[in-house]
């Protein structure tokens, strides 16, 4: 019985550790955030395909995510998709599965943190991995500079409590590209960027999502993560998971599948909750007046 107490008075490392306990929680505020239709469960079954090293496999965009980052030669893995397939939302959900509840064998906090690129803070230094830690650490620390420092001094000096996983989003769209004449320049500059940054330490990595990669030679080294169309299983269930009443469920669904323009647009989960939601607010009046 008393050693029974002694395991239950221990506590853990990472919870001793209150500056890992606040970061952690700002992590959270950050990956919990939700936008609207991105909250919505439609990307669970998402499917999507993985390429690393000359090999294919297809599957759970999930999982691929979570095997990509568990090779430990990839430090960094690339998420394509076009606009509304769902690179955030997965971003998002991948984070939350991997939220401090687990833990590796060397016993530091697995830590997810979500990063919109498309506000990366504008500078007038260099593009370097020091600019990415600063910027991180303006997320996580917000309006507290004593949290500020401390997440400069866990990227930088105790990297061994943490295992970082940066989620990058909204690549291509940060704002230097926007008034850039040759944009292949700004992208390798962030690119490699991020990779001095997660190099540093084999704890960190990252996973980096835009729409399109093409032309960037990080293709070539990085485990690339293509979102797949959303299979006609997973758009029948957003359609039944949307909330319409039994009879616009039924009557959209045969649209779809009567429909090929509709059928290709169904494809993509943004547009297919448009769909859905422009007939819960004035379908019906469409299509059940008279003639």
């Amino acid at each position: 019985m008393a050693v029974g107490l002694f395991r239950l008075l221990r506590i853990p490392r990472k919870l001793r550790d209150q500056d890992v306990v606040r970061i952690t929680r700002s992590a959270d505020a950050l990956l919990t955030v939700r936008h609207g239709i991105v909250g919505r469960d439609y990307i669970v079954r998402g499917h999507g395909r993985l390429r690393n090293r000359g090999k294919e496999r297809t599957g759970s965009l999930l999982r691929l995510l979570g095997r990509a980052l568990d090779d430990p030669t990839a430090s960094v893995v690339l998420l394509q998709g076009q606009t509304g397939s769902g690179k955030t939302t997965a971003l998002r959900r991948w984070g939350c599965t991997r939220m401090p509840r687990e833990k590796r064998a060397h016993g530091g906090v697995v830590l997810p943190v979500y990063v919109d690129l498309s506000r990366f803070a504008a500078t007038n230094r260099p593009i370097d991995a020091d600019t990415y830690r600063e910027h991180i650490a303006e997320l996580l620390g917000r309006d507290d500079r004593f949290l500020r420092g401390k997440v400069m001094e866990f990227l930088q000096e105790r990297r061994d409590h943490i295992r970082w996983i940066f989620l990058f989003d909204a690549f291509d769209e940060l704002p230097e590209l926007a008034g850039a004449e040759n944009v292949k320049p700004v992208i390798e500059r962030h690119l490699n960027a991020i990779r001095s940054l997660v190099e540093t330490a084999p704890n960190l990595h990252a996973v980096i999502a835009a729409r399109d990669f093409a032309g960037a030679d990080a293709r070539r080294i990085w485990p690339l993560v293509d979102v797949l169309p959303l299979p006609v299983g997973s758009q029948r269930a957003l359609v039944r998971r949307f909330g319409l009443d039994a009879n616009d469920t039924r009557w959209l669904t045969g649209l779809i599948d009567g429909n090929t323009d509709l059928r290709l647009l169904s494809e993509n989960p943004l547009l297919l909750t448009l769909l859905c939601s422009f007939v819960s607010d004035v379908g019906t009046k469409i299509y059940h007046r008279s003639p």
